[in-house]
């Protein structure tokens, strides 16, 4: 998880371990927390939302949800994938980066939504095409 602070390294294991990140870098200390994705429901909607559920146990994630929550900016999840028997880089490159938002925060559990960037409703190259901006378009 990234913000506005220094970033926190989860991984889905029993103990803490040392992993590089992308582009051959140096380790970094991944810290062990069960975490589980919810896949979305299907729907015509442009904005697909992941579940996220992560373990609270001794609250370190929480007092760290609570301290980005101060930023503006929003919280980013990476998602970078390991394979047991080669732990030498992330199995995808670049890594899934999601949108954190509507965390709940419980004894146990810190929940979520993790969404993509909603690129479905962007405006084509950013810009408005108006006739008043490109005549060409059509008579005003």
């Amino acid at each position: 998880i990234d913000s506005g602070v220094e970033p926190y390294y989860l991984v889905q294991a029993t103990e803490d371990i040392m992993l590089p990140l992308e582009l051959g870098g140096d380790p970094v200390l991944f810290e062990a927390v069960g975490f589980n994705f919810k896949l979305p429901g299907q729907n015509d909607q442009g904005l697909q939302e992941l579940g996220v559920e992560f373990d609270n146990v001794d609250r370190r994630l929480s007092d760290f949800v609570n301290a980005v929550s101060q930023f503006e900016a929003p919280a980013i999840i990476r998602y970078r994938p390991y394979i047991s028997s080669d732990l030498s880089e992330p199995q995808l490159s670049p890594p899934m980066e999601l949108i954190l938002s509507d965390v709940k925060i419980t004894e146990q559990k810190v929940t979520g939504r993790a969404a993509f960037a909603d690129i479905v409703n962007l405006k084509f190259l950013t810009k408005n095409y108006t006739r008043r901006r490109f005549p060409s378009l059509g008579n005003t």
